[in-house]
């Protein structure tokens, strides 16, 4: 089941949160636990361990009957025989752990246990950080800014409809007092898809469970570029532009006016420009950016915007080669009428 470390990593880290008082104490204050009542008391007869994670299989009596599940949490030193009191997880149908190399058929995510019914500074066993994963390796995070549209609340947790650019897609997270139109951080998330909330009785197609979501500010507005002929944001720093030369025009390099003129009849062609680069800036969006001029201009077109991985400078005279693409939508802004993708540079 694909993303299942993901989701084992971002899952276990929001149930921590639940639990855990401010800063770096992984317990939570006896306020916290002063009402927590566990709705459920299981013994447990097996123990499996890997480098991070516990795994346990706990028996509990439900209505006069024994019944065996599994439970996953961060790695802690338990014992078979001991009895421990717990709140529902998630609950994950076929999920195999590649250091056990097993499937469970059925097992639930749990933050945390409790050695007496209620809960107390005490007798609660919190999770401690997670380290890493025991399936796949940590990926660097990417910051999402997102915009709430829609809000569900249920008893533990917040569903969130919320919109990153052009696109509307469903989050969770354990419980949060949201509002909508906020903006709000994230990085890490976990995709699962046909969730379904029993308390919503509700079925997402794709639902992404977040860690952590912090309010902040919203992308940065947009800004009309009368040079481009577009809107989007100016994804480069300031720099002197020099003088431009008109470039001479030889076979098969096209001028920056020629292409302007019927962008429609190079959509999806590769096609060679030549002339001065006016502005670049590096690793934005996975690539490095170009803005180059030949000299030569169709109304207020006089530049042709470049993506590539290689590197160059402003008053460099460069020759690209590249697809040319039209209404190029990066999302959180950035949309292009007109643009050359990956294009090879040479001097």
């Amino acid at each position: 089941m694909k993303y299942l470390s993901a989701i084992l990593i971002v899952i276990l880290s929001a149930f921590q949160l639940s639990v855990s008082a401010q800063g770096t104490d992984s317990i939570a204050s006896d306020e916290q636990f002063a009402v927590r009542k566990y709705g459920h008391r299981g013994e447990v007869v097996e123990i499996l361990q890997t480098r991070n994670y516990t795994y346990l299989n706990v028996k509990e009596s439900i209505g006069g009957k024994d019944s065996l599940q599994w439970l996953a949490l961060p790695k802690f030193e338990p014992a078979v025989g001991n009895v421990f009191y717990f709140d529902s997880g998630l609950q994950m149908g076929e999920f195999h752990s590649n250091e056990l190399d097993r499937t469970f058929p059925a097992i639930q995510f749990l933050g945390s246990l409790s050695t007496t019914p209620e809960a107390t500074k005490e007798t609660a066993i919190s999770a401690l950080p997670v380290a890493g994963t025991d399936t796949v390796p940590e990926t660097p995070a990417e910051i999402h800014v997102v915009q709430v549209k829609e809000i569900l609340q249920t008893s533990s947790y917040t569903y969130l409809r919320v919109k990153e650019g052009e696109k509307d897609e469903w989050v969770a997270i354990t419980k949060l007092n949201a509002t909508v139109g906020e903006y709000y951080h994230y990085d890490d998330a976990a995709p699962m898809s046909n969730f379904t909330s029993k308390e919503l009785k509700r079925t997402f197609p794709e639902i992404l469970f977040v860690a952590n979501l912090k309010p902040g500010k919203g992308p940065e507005p947009v800004k009309a570029n009368p040079t481009h002929g577009l809107i989007s944001p100016d994804i480069t720093e300031k720099q002197p532009i020099p003088p431009v030369k008109n470039v001479e025009v030889v076979p098969g390099v096209l001028t920056v006016a020629k292409i302007w003129e019927d962008p429609k009849a190079f959509e999806g062609k590769k096609v060679t420009v030549k002339g001065q680069v006016t502005r670049f800036s590096k690793d934005i969006l996975n690539a490095n950016w170009i803005h180059l001029e030949d000299g030569s201009a169709f109304g207020n077109h006089k530049d042709i915007t470049i993506t590539t991985t290689q590197i160059t400078k402003v008053g460099d005279t460069i020759t690209a080669e590249g697809v040319i693409v039209l209404n190029k939508d990066f999302g959180s802004g950035y949309l292009f009428e007109m643009m050359m993708e990956t294009a090879v540079v040479s001097k």
